[in-house]
């Protein structure tokens, strides 16, 4: 069942009626050319797990000329709830590490895990981010006030020769950043390795949600 909430369209003043006569009643939207939502899925190798109560990590948009949105995130999430913080910029993580001027927060909550280790953020957690063609994104997602410790299960990993993780025709997740240390009051605690080239740490068993020109389009409501 696809649906949404508080939907509000805007209206043309002077509508033009259906050829049937018989007005439309509902808005309708496209999603662009796909129409669909896509999941780009990150290793998961048991032997270079590392456990972290931050992430800083980017997304590149290869596509070249289409706009990626990225929707959501599941992880690999050890705990049964923390509060977090999720974060982004333009550009990279590791410009920005322990910066938090340069960033801007996009949503805070509480996330619980689910049944499996795979966790995703609950519905509208954060705001959705559009990358452009060619664009380069960082996201950072803070957790603290854990029911446990190390929440967050990463893969570290040496000398990824172009920094990307893992890839698609899309979009590349690029080599991350592990966080600790981590309060509401210091949400960018301390920093692990954040020049590129070095031990970095990694989504492991992870999704990322994104579709493809997100580009609503309203019918108009003739009176």
């Amino acid at each position: 069942i696809h649906y949404d909430i508080n939907y509000s369209p805007t209206i043309s003043p002077h509508p033009t009626p259906a050829l049937s006569g018989k007005p439309s009643l509902s808005p309708s939207k496209s999603l662009g050319p796909t129409g669909v939502t896509h999941v780009l899925d990150t290793p998961s190798p048991g032997s270079t797990s590392a456990s972290a109560y931050g992430h800083m990590f980017d997304i590149v948009n290869l596509s070249g000329e289409d706009d990626v949105r990225i929707l959501n995130f599941e992880i690999y999430f050890k705990v049964a709830s923390c509060d977090y913080m999720m974060f982004t910029k333009l550009g990279s993580s590791s410009d920005d590490c322990s910066n938090p001027e340069a960033w801007d927060l996009i949503g805070s909550g509480t996330l619980e895990r689910e049944s499996t280790s795979s966790t995703k953020f609950p519905y509208r957690s954060f705001s959705s981010q559009v990358i452009g063609p060619g664009e380069r994104r960082a996201f950072y997602m803070a957790f603290m006030d854990c029911s446990y410790t190390w929440p967050l299960s990463v893969n570290s990993a040496s000398n990824l020769s172009d920094g990307v993780w893992v890839q698609n025709d899309y979009i590349a997740l690029m080599e991350g950043i592990k966080k600790s240390g981590i309060t509401a009051s210091d949400p960018f605690g301390n920093t692990y390795s954040c020049e590129p080239g070095g031990t970095s740490y990694n989504m492991r068993g992870a999704k990322i949600h994104y579709d493809i020109n997100y580009s609503p389009t309203i019918s108009p409501h003739p009176t």
